[in-house]
């Protein structure tokens, strides 16, 4: 039963002061939310870049540090980018609450000696790689000398004008212990030396507006010395690099297994991973695999010229090639048996014979566990009275310009004997051709 509420005139006008604050109050709150901006959007800064260490021998790791700041009113994401030496490493995105921070880091195993450009967003700084000291195990039974005098031409064979060149020629460098440069000239002296990821170093011509007719030329001179050597293998008794257990070396020695299968190196196919498996079986120690492989290689596949650039899975199949197909193949069953080995490019000078000759090579490096990068030359060792001067033996015939595998892969459009170039004509189809002598004397002379 509802009861009747009596209110004094005093009561109603207390009520009805009560209900206008409260109205003026709803009001106010109303008004002031709609004078509030919205929350800043995400915005991002990078701060605090920090690397360490700041020298390191070449495979040892290396940590990169960045601080992520959210500076904006909101939650947000934000892509995060490595540059090393202006090139894009990796990415990583990360999530930054309104005002809050994030540190980010990055592990990278740097392969090549250098000063290394580290760049994450407007902020840089920068490390240095030094060659680990290297150890070699074994003898040093003496030295070649050889002058060289190797010349580069490119000829503009029209129609049109070739408006610009770029050359880019590797190098002979220090390769301790298999061979020293007493002497270098490069010429025009206007060029720029740069180096790839495998720490090979070449010298990079630009050459503008060639008229038709007009020849353009590049002329390297050395004075070097190659070794003679006998690798120690007495102490390899240790498995396959695969089994170790050692992550931060497989990662610096990572492109070099089978997990990186190249172009003519094609490590993870299954007939050559049967093979491998095949010719290793009953093989201990890397050594031992390494030199069952190289048996079979020399016992099993006919040297024959080829035209072209026709790799390891070639070579297996029609047991037959050149020595690119003879490298190729032992490093991918090498691979493929957990052993990281690497394509050597460079010159030949055969003197084991009363014929002399000098021409363009691949051979190849295995890295044995304990002991480093190891010489082998299956090609050469595939005539029977060479078979184990060249197994883990030089004998001071071999000029590297280049390790990895940095030709079976050209950077430029056109790939010629140990050089590359790249052109852009006045007209659709470039007529550009080329020209290269190399004269190498003084061979054979014991140092």
């Amino acid at each position: 039963m509802l009861r009747a509420i009596s209110l004094t005139t005093k009561d109603l006008i207390l009520l009805s002061s009560l209900l206008l604050i409260l109205v003026m109050l709803a009001s106010f709150i109303t008004c002031s939310t709609q004078l509030l901006p919205p929350p800043a959007p995400a915005a991002f800064q990078i701060s605090k870049l920090l690397i360490v260490p700041t020298e390191v021998n070449v495979g040892e790791k290396v940590t990169i540090t960045a601080e992520v700041i959210n500076t904006g009113g909101t939650e947000g994401s934000y892509i995060v980018t490595l540059r090393i030496k202006d090139i894009v490493d990796r990415n990583e995105t990360v999530t930054v609450a309104a005002g809050a921070s994030k540190v980010v880091t990055f592990v990278i195993f740097p392969d090549a000696p250098g000063i290394y450009d580290v760049v994450v967003g407007t902020v840089s700084q920068e490390f240095t790689v030094v060659s680990e000291p290297q150890i070699f195990l074994g003898e040093v039974l003496g030295e070649r000398k050889y002058n060289i005098e190797y010349n580069i031409t490119l000829k503009n064979d029209g129609p049109g004008i070739v408006t610009w060149i770029q050359l880019r020629v590797p190098l002979i460098t220090l390769r301790e212990p298999l061979q020293r440069v007493l002497l270098a000239k490069v010429a025009p002296e206007d060029h720029k030396t740069t180096e790839d990821k495998y720490g090979n170093s070449f010298a990079e011509f630009e050459f503008i507006n060639i008229d038709v007719g007009k020849k353009v030329s590049a002329k390297f001179t050395y004075q070097m010395a190659a070794s003679q050597l006998q690798y120690n293998l007495n102490s390899c008794e240790e498995p396959a690099l695969a089994e170790l257990p050692n992550p931060e070396r497989l990662i610096y020695l990572s492109p070099y297994l089978s997990l990186s299968p190249e172009r003519f190196i094609e490590s993870n196919n299954s007939d050559i991973v049967a093979l491998s498996n095949q010719i290793t079986q009953d093989k201990r120690t890397a050594c031992e695999k390494t030199r069952a492989i190289y048996d079979w290689i020399v016992d099993n596949i006919i040297y024959t010229e080829l035209d072209e650039d026709r790799g390891a899975l070639y070579c297996l199949k029609n047991k037959c090639g050149d020595c690119t197909e003879f490298s190729c193949l032992m490093i991918a069953l090498c691979r493929a048996a957990g052993i990281p080995a690497r394509q050597v490019e460079g010159w030949i000078y055969t003197s084991y014979t009363a014929h002399q000759s000098y021409s363009w090579h691949d051979w190849l490096e295995v890295y044995l566990a304990g002991i480093g990068w190891v010489f082998m030359d299956p090609t050469m060792g595939s005539y029977q009275e060479n078979r184990d001067l060249y197994f883990a033996s030089t004998q001071g015939e071999h000029i590297i310009l280049a390790t990895g595998n940095p030709y079976l892969v050209a950077k430029f459009s056109e790939r010629l004997s140990g050089y590359e170039y790249y052109c852009l004509p006045s007209v659709k189809k470039p007529n550009l051709s080329s020209e290269y002598t190399l004269q190498i004397g003084g061979a054979g002379q014991e140092l």
